[in-house]
């Protein structure tokens, strides 16, 4: 868990971020924690090689074609998962947090979106009963809120072991009533 500071500091900057979002007429709709990016510090005067020691070098995997072809002059060799930089969270000071996964991203007043990209143990309860999002803030609201409450506390709000829809909404019902 984080120090308390440090997790009143995620938070805040986690809904203040929302806020600029909404207040520019701009809804996330894939809140998530893989989508919440943490800067401290503590990475800022590492180089690549220290970085690489410290965390160990990416994983690199080849890139092929499902048809089995070779790739195109512009296609890239390989592809690079991303690096997991865990670290204990007392350890995480002045943290700046970055919302990110900006892909699903839409306009309200332009392009009002019917779906969510939200993992389902963090969707509001319309997207669960696929009813269209007519309130895409209090989508993202909701989603966020989820987030903060793993983020904050001990465990997620919502816990299942599958993924399935009606188990979770049995958990929403029991957790919230």
């Amino acid at each position: 868990m984080f120090p308390p500071d440090a997790a009143r500091s995620t938070a805040a900057q986690l809904l203040l971020g929302l806020s600029y979002l909404h207040a520019s007429g701009i809804c996330h709709g894939d809140l998530h924690l893989r989508n919440f990016l943490l800067r401290t510090p503590a990475f800022y005067g590492l180089s690549t090689v220290e970085l690489y020691k410290r965390f160990s070098e990416p994983f690199k995997v080849p890139i092929r074609r499902v048809d089995g072809k070779p790739g195109g002059p512009h296609a890239p060799p390989h592809g690079i998962y991303p690096m997991t930089l865990s670290m204990p969270a007392n350890e995480l000071d002045d943290l700046e947090v970055i919302i990110s996964g900006y892909r699903t991203l839409f306009v309200v007043s332009q392009t009002p979106s019917l779906t969510l990209h939200t993992p389902a143990l963090y969707a509001p309860p319309e997207d669960l009963f696929y009813e269209p999002i007519t309130r895409p803030a209090a989508a993202d609201i909701w989603t966020l809120g989820v987030n903060l409450y793993k983020v904050l506390g001990e465990r997620p709000l919502i816990e299942t072991f599958a993924w399935d829809r009606d188990d979770i909404i049995r958990e929403m019902i029991n957790t919230l009533g």
